[in-house]
């Protein structure tokens, strides 16, 4: 009769069942798989068959189980092995064909022992004791290739420790270890040595135990779960989704597959690229060679674009199956190092011009001085005069260069003050446009929009941008100017911050910018006209970097350019009209310290301030200014206004000695006058505790207006 004991074998049979069916459905045709299907369907059959082996049958059925259970039984071992090898990508050694070949002779040696005989009646109860064969049978047909694998799963669990492909094969190994215990002990140990009832019934729940871990190994750690379906669409999103283009061709040449980066590189769908096209458009592709990263160029029309290109064969055992090719579009990367090496060419220049310009700065201050003395001691002789005040404008003009010099190489610090940006851009056109047989058309708003910058330095940009447009047409044409407020939203293609901008755009009717040089028209000293210096672009690119805006061109070739220029908005405030006293100053015999290292600008800045009506002392650095200072403070005398020049070489400047003298003095007013147009000390002045702030040379009106301003 069935009972309790007889049912059990059944539960592996069923494991067996329900794993081999979940494997089978992934639909995996892989050498692994096919294994451990071979495997499951053996453990599957001994369950039924040990099932069957306990329960009443006809004599002939009966024998035909019992012939059948031992040639299931005995490749169990190997089958294990053999589906160890599968997963490990090992070949078939001497030790692997030595288990079959054990297998082999023990199926056919067990047609001759019949074991189970005596042992079992009917399956209740267990009777007499294994025979010395039987036992050896399964010692060296089943354990053997079972110890083997167990030692290789062991071997390369240690080899990949703390991998996933390590987790799956601790699983395999522990589930075959305690799978051998188990049934060494229920099928030889408890029948033979104890004389256990029943052992045998319990012997087939080993393979339960393996069945387990394999199960464990499948679910936890995806032990050949893997979908084939969910793997290919897996594989089809990452194909798709990668930026880089990827190319599959055949040994022929033929693509078989492209993703959408490289139809959207090379501009054509996916059954138009073939390797003629990559070798029109790739200049110096090979389809037969391979490539690793070799940079190359991309024409696609009349673009081209910067590439980096790697290609390898796919071949297995030794027979090549086609050609795999991975293309980057670094044409971004390449424009933005290009960016970065001009910005640092532009650096290196601004040093250099930097101190040349502070000299430079210098001697013109001298000159400059020397004429306004002149002017002041002159009287009664109008030609002489109108002689002195040409070289006195004259030497001013000639400031403008250094300033130029600044605004393309380093940039300038901008000196900010508010005003209407309209009126600055319609001077300064109508000024580069004059003589020429342009003619210019403002589209202006209704309101006036406010800019807080450099008055003087965006008069440059508009100037150099006007005579940019009116030297593309010199037969004539329209140059269309035209300005608007535009609201930046957060990460625009303009790369500015967000924000209100005043957009100016200036366009003519010319030949156009050629597009190969669209690219470098803001590069110091690159022009395409023969007259020119190729500075004019270039500082106008600068000077707007550093007011926080910036500017773009366009151009088609026979259409004309058309230049756009950014810069922040202040808001829609009206500009507050700074009134200044023209009118002659008058020092009412109050006192000025000077401090100025150049003995010509020195001397002739005392005499000037003398005729002005101050009493002046002058120094050599600010060592010397402070112990004139510290002197007058001894006798009770004040000073009305500090002028300090801000760089001494090898001295004391003016804001170390400005700091000085207002821990005397907080409420002493001192100007600061400097070559350096560029100096953060002279753009922001007020930060640094200087009341105001004058570039050199100056003339003779901005010093009367610097001084009159001590007392508003």
């Amino acid at each position: 009769m069935i009972t309790f004991h007889t049912l059990i074998p059944l539960l592996p049979a069923l494991a067996n069942l329900f794993i081999f069916a979940y494997i089978y459905g992934q639909r995996r045709k892989t050498p692994v798989s096919k294994a451990f299907l071979l495997f499951a369907f053996f453990a599957f059959f001994i369950g039924i068959i040990h099932f069957l082996l306990y329960t009443p049958l006809t004599p002939t059925l009966e024998t035909i189980v019992k012939c059948l259970i031992t040639p299931f039984f005995i490749p169990l071992g190997f089958l294990f092995l053999n589906f160890v090898f599968a997963l490990l990508g090992k070949k078939p050694n001497y030790l692997y064909w030595f288990s079959l070949a054990l297998v082999f002779g023990s199926v056919i040696l067990s047609f001759f022992i019949h074991p189970h005989n005596d042992l079992i009646n009917l399956g209740l109860e267990y009777k007499g004791e294994l025979s010395f064969e039987y036992i050896l049978l399964i010692l060296f047909a089943v354990e053997i290739p079972g110890l083997y694998a167990l030692f290789l799963c062991y071997f390369f669990m240690r080899k990949n420790r703390g991998t996933l492909f390590g987790k799956q094969l601790g699983l395999l190994f522990i589930g075959a270890l305690l799978s051998s215990f188990w049934g060494i002990f229920f099928v030889i140990i408890l029948p033979s040595l104890f004389n256990v009832p029943r052992a045998l019934h319990y012997s087939s729940l080993s393979i339960l135990i393996q069945i387990y871990f394999i199960y464990h190994a499948v679910s936890k750690y995806h032990l050949l779960s893997a979908n084939i379906e969910q793997l290919e669409q897996s594989f089809s999103v990452l194909f798709e989704d990668i930026d880089d283009a990827i190319l599959l061709l055949d040994p022929r040449g033929d693509v078989l597959q492209a993703n959408s980066s490289a139809c959207s590189l090379f501009g054509e769908s996916k059954d138009k690229i073939t390797v003629r096209l990559l070798q029109e458009r790739i200049k110096g592709y090979e389809f037969n060679r391979q490539y690793r990263n070799e940079p190359f160029i991309l024409w696609k029309d009349t673009t081209s674009g910067h590439l980096l290109l790697s290609q390898t064969e796919i071949a297995t055992k030794g027979r090549k199956l086609g050609i795999i090719m991975l293309v980057r579009d670094i044409s971004e990367q390449i424009k933005t190092e290009q960016e970065l090496q001009k910005a640092q060419n532009l650096e290196a220049l601004g040093q250099l011009t930097g101190g040349i310009a502070h000299d430079f700065n210098n001697f013109l201050g001298g000159i400059t001085a020397s004429f306004s003395l002149a002017l002041m001691e002159l009287h009664d002789n109008p030609e002489i005069e109108e002689i002195l005040r040409q070289g006195e404008k004259a030497a001013l003009d000639a400031s403008s260069l250094t300033k130029q010099l600044l605004a393309f190489a380093k940039g300038g610090m901008p000196i900010n003050e508010s005003f209407q940006i309209g009126d600055i851009v319609r001077e300064a056109c109508v000024f580069a446009a004059r003589g020429s047989k342009a003619k210019l058309v403002f589209d202006f708003p209704q309101q006036e929009l406010t800019v807080k910058a450099d008055k003087g330095q965006l008069t440059q940009v508009f100037q150099n941008l006007t005579l940019n447009s009116v030297q593309a047409m010199p037969e004539g044409g329209v140059v269309r100017v035209k300005i608007r407020s535009r609201h930046v939203q957060e990460n625009s293609v303009l790369n500015l911050p967000a924000g209100p901008y005043v957009e100016i755009m200036i366009e003519d009717e010319g030949e156009g910018i050629p597009e190969e040089f669209i690219d470098k028209v803001f590069e110091p000293y690159f022009t395409t006209k023969k007259q020119a210096c190729g500075l004019g672009l270039s500082m106008a690119h600068s000077i707007l970097i550093n007011h926080g805006g910036s500017i773009f061109v366009s151009s088609e070739s026979g259409v004309g350019a058309v230049f756009t220029v950014y810069i922040p908005e202040e808001g829609m405030e009206k500009q507050l009209d700074q009134l200044h006293k023209t009118e002659r100053a008058t020092g009412n015999e109050r006192r000025i310290l000077v401090m100025e290292d150049d003995h010509v600008i020195r001397n002739i800045l005392k005499k000037i301030l003398e005729r002005f009506g101050y009493k002046v002392d002058a120094a050599i650095n600010g060592e010397e200014a402070l112990g004139i200072y510290n002197k007058r403070k001894e006798g009770n005398e004040q000073y009305y206004v500090v002028l300090a020049d801000l760089t001494i070489p090898g001295g004391m400047g003016g804001v170390k000695l400005a700091e000085e003298l207002h821990k005397i003095d907080p409420d002493l007013k001192i100007i600061i006058c400097s070559g350096y147009a560029e100096n953060e000390e002279i753009a922001q002045y007020r930060k640094f505790g200087f009341f105001a702030a004058i570039r050199k040379p100056y003339s003779l009106e901005k010093l009367r207006a610097a001084l009159d301003s001590v007392s508003e």
